[in-house]
């Protein structure tokens, strides 16, 4: 059986990988804007647009919790995302997967890691671990006893991203996540950068500077 771990990358490279016996019988999924893969390994892949949008990460930088995470989850739902993780929870209940989802260490205080382990567990009813969690027990870890109940809620899941006409490529992405870059306007995307550790032009314009920010986000 498979499972759903969560973890930053400072556990990963300083725990994780020391411990497991062999981490190519792992799937490792990259959910940030600091560490991106060029497909080196085939067990390795980036999700970046599960990231919280900078809209809802500008929720987090004013001290607004509470809202932050409420328009996280209320992200997750949305029909291409919602589909993104039920391509997650099926790798790992279906085709007996061993999925890590990371962040990098800086990225691991905005929360949104567990928040949709959280999501996962609430919608999706498969029990997720974090690094401490699943080590503690892998073989107890692996063990899902309510794997039909699982598999009928993916079927609906499939089902409705079908009806919705689900669009999952990196271009689509990476267009929605422009246009929300110049809705948080100069100011905005000025706070961002910052607080990402990024440099961009401030004497660009709104719409060249959301393309350079997105760049240096993804790059």
């Amino acid at each position: 059986m498979g499972v759903v771990i969560s973890m930053d990358s400072k556990k990963f490279l300083n725990k994780f990988i020391q411990e497991v016996e062999d981490p190519m019988k792992y799937e490792f999924v990259l959910i940030s804007d600091y560490i991106t893969t060029k497909d080196k390994f085939k067990n390795v892949k980036a999700i970046s647009s599960l990231m919280p949008t900078p809209k809802i990460i500008a929720q987090f930088l004013e001290n607004n919790m509470k809202e932050y995470k409420r328009q996280y989850l209320s992200y997750l739902q949305t029909p291409d995302n919602e589909a993104l993780l039920a391509i997650i929870v099926k790798a790992a209940v279906e085709k007996d997967m061993k999925i890590v989802l990371i962040c990098s260490h800086s990225e691991d205080e905005l929360e949104y890691i567990s928040m949709l382990c959280e999501y996962i567990e609430a919608v999706f009813k498969l029990k997720t671990y974090s690094y401490k969690k699943y080590m503690k027990d892998p073989d107890k870890a692996l063990k899902v006893k309510n794997k039909d109940e699982i598999k009928k809620i993916l079927a609906k899941k499939f089902e409705k991203a079908e009806r919705q006409g689900v669009r999952l490529d990196t271009e689509s992405n990476k267009e929605r996540y422009l246009k929300e870059l110049k809705k948080l306007g100069k100011k905005g995307m000025k706070q961002l950068a910052k607080a990402r550790g990024v440099k961009i032009d401030k004497d660009l314009g709104t719409e060249k500077m959301a393309k350079q920010l997105l760049k240096k986000l993804l790059a």
